[in-house]
């Protein structure tokens, strides 16, 4: 998204774009793909890193900082 305002390629349409992604998701037709959300622990960044080498994870996984 960032890309167009950076760019000067037409960044009033960004807005736009902004509002057709917020009615998706308000109707159900457009979902985040992330499956965990924890904090940046060193045991939470092994866990992910383990399960994401196996390919056990499916979705996002999210460490906050």
């Amino acid at each position: 998204m960032l890309a167009k305002s950076r760019h000067q390629v037409h960044p009033e349409s960004q807005g736009h774009i902004l509002e057709k992604i917020a009615h998706l998701v308000q109707e159900k037709r457009l979902f985040s793909t992330l499956n965990t959300a924890t904090n940046a622990t060193i045991q939470n960044l092994t866990y992910a890193h383990t399960i994401l080498e196996k390919g056990q994870s499916y979705g996002k996984i999210l460490l906050s900082w």
